[in-house]
């Protein structure tokens, strides 16, 4: 394994973001993350809406592309570049308080009736890229942004002193394209 310092910022998602390590393993590097306070505009489905996980989880996969489309138009204020976001509130908690949103980062809070605001605290992230090398660490050669999360809580984060954050902050699923085939894992941690 590699630990290499960084001070970089980026500004692609808005706010800045500032990569404070990455650390390789293999040909995989995970970078640690200091994420600001986000705004997050779109569609929200909470699980305590329906009579069971079956329910809620049927909910998430019934929206169509059509209706987050309508919402994602409504929603004010995307910060550019405009990327999809889903957002996994509570996964690795009890099922009752869990949500699953489907959302783009905005920089107000104003936002037209329909659109669901979810408001994400400053926070440490774990963040992990689609790439073949890490989809090697779980045994594929490619993998979805979704499957990364039960590696970085199971092995990665034990390894390097990390755990859960606490604050409030939630798993992200940051897609680079329009086909939603990559994009980045942002896990909350702290040290």
């Amino acid at each position: 394994m590699q630990y290499r310092r960084q001070s970089q910022r980026y500004a692609c998602r808005g706010k800045f973001e500032r990569v404070i390590e990455t650390i390789k393993i293999g040909g995989a590097e995970f970078e640690i993350i200091e994420k600001p306070e986000t705004i997050l505009a779109g569609k929200v489905i909470y699980a305590k809406d329906y009579e069971g996980i079956d329910g809620f989880n049927c909910a998430i996969e019934s929206v169509t592309e059509e209706e987050k489309q309508t919402v994602f138009n409504a929603v004010r204020e995307n910060v550019l570049p405009v990327t999809d976001i889903h957002l996994s509130v509570n996964f690795w908690l009890d099922e009752k308080i869990r949500a699953f949103g489907f959302v783009r980062e905005v920089t107000t809070l104003e936002q037209p009736e329909g659109v669901d605001l979810y408001k994400m605290p400053a926070s440490l992230y774990i963040r992990a890229y689609t790439d073949r090398a890490t989809a090697q660490l779980i045994a594929k050669e490619e993998c979805e942004i979704w499957e990364l999360f039960a590696y970085i809580r199971d092995f990665f984060m034990p390894a390097h002193g990390f755990s859960m954050a606490d604050n409030g902050a939630q798993e992200l699923e940051v897609f680079d394209s329009f086909e939603h085939r990559t994009g980045y894992a942002y896990m909350p941690v702290m040290r």
